[in-house]
């Protein structure tokens, strides 16, 4: 899927293209018009941030980490963080960047998304570990592997304090120290 409008930054992390209102109908009357906005995740810069691209006009944007987990969220930020919370390495750098006001509805859309990730990725990570066992490192797709550091990431159990220090698991070489280093995979598999 390619974006809608032109953006920017290269730092950032498309996450797909939705259509809908800005706000919630209950908080605007009259209810917002629809629109098409591409979705991205920036976490180049000190903080984290999600954006919500309406044209390809540079200022037509909307940004902010706060404002998808308040009462009244800008459901396009909202997508956003939904999005980009099901990527690995995503929920530390959430975590550090949310404020305390906002810290249980953010509570609430991990829980949220776990339960979505729980059944979606039981199933990925079956395919990704026989793929795994039988290959090794070197003959295991980036995604594969990516699968295998989400899903051990997100299970139960999982220590927490652990996972806020973890790379971002973007590249190969993250995932592979991830997976040694913290999840005790071998280093050398059987081909």
């Amino acid at each position: 899927m390619k974006p809608l409008y032109q953006h920017d930054c290269n730092s950032c992390t498309f996450l797909g293209s939705v259509e809908g209102r800005e706000h919630p109908a209950e908080f605007m009357q009259p209810a917002d018009p629809i629109k098409k906005a591409d979705l991205y995740v920036c976490g180049a810069h000190e903080h984290l941030t999600v954006i919500a691209r309406f044209s390809d006009e540079l200022s037509d944007y909307s940004s902010g980490v706060p404002f998808a987990f308040l009462d009244d969220p800008n459901l396009f930020l909202k997508e956003a963080a939904r999005r980009a919370l099901c990527l690995p390495g995503y929920i530390p750098i959430f975590m550090k960047n949310i404020e305390v006001k906002a810290l249980d509805n953010f509570r609430i859309m991990l829980e949220e998304t776990q339960e979505f990730l729980h059944a979606f990725l039981e199933q990925k990570y079956q395919t990704a570990k026989m793929v795994f066992d039988h290959m090794g490192f070197a003959h295991t797709s980036l995604l594969d592997l990516q699968v295998l550091v989400m899903y051990l990431t997100w299970k139960d159990g999982a220590d927490w304090e652990v996972v806020q220090k973890m790379p971002s698991a973007h590249n190969r070489e993250d995932c592979e120290d991830i997976l040694i280093n913290i999840f005790g995979y071998p280093t050398i598999t059987k081909l």
